[in-house]
């Protein structure tokens, strides 16, 4: 069987927000607290693929409360915005945050793109500029 690494699916990075003295976060009761995390996620026209990627984020088994996610999406051609909202509609009470930002609510491809995932020169200069 192929595996194939999530990434080719989606463009996302995983950023620690812990503090910089690399001691332990303790809470009021001397508890540890786990480090904050920050996962973006962009996706377009992935709607295939969610349930998948989605899956593996809902079976990770670090603390959901301190996981904060940030989807970014645009121009999607398929069903990929209205499977986010409704996967954030399920979870959100569990993850410390989700926020899903719709760049450009636009059905369908660049206009001087060969495909709806080539990328076009629109779609490189768009890319920047969210960078």
């Amino acid at each position: 069987m192929l595996f194939r690494p999530i990434s080719l699916y989606f463009h996302f990075s995983i950023v620690w927000c812990g503090s910089l003295n690399w001691g332990l976060e303790l809470d009021s009761m001397g508890d540890y607290i786990s480090p904050s995390v920050f996962i973006p996620v962009f996706v377009r026209n992935k709607a295939h693929a969610l349930p998948y990627f989605l899956g593996a984020l809902e079976s990770i088994s670090y603390p959901k409360n301190r996981i904060r996610i940030w989807f970014v999406t645009d121009h999607n051609a398929d069903d990929s915005l209205e499977y986010i909202k409704s996967w954030k509609n399920a979870w959100e009470l569990e993850y410390d945050q989700i926020v899903i930002e719709v760049r450009d609510p636009r059905k369908g491809f660049y206009d001087d793109a060969n495909t709806e995932l080539s990328w076009s020169k629109k779609r490189y200069e768009h890319t920047l500029k969210v960078l």
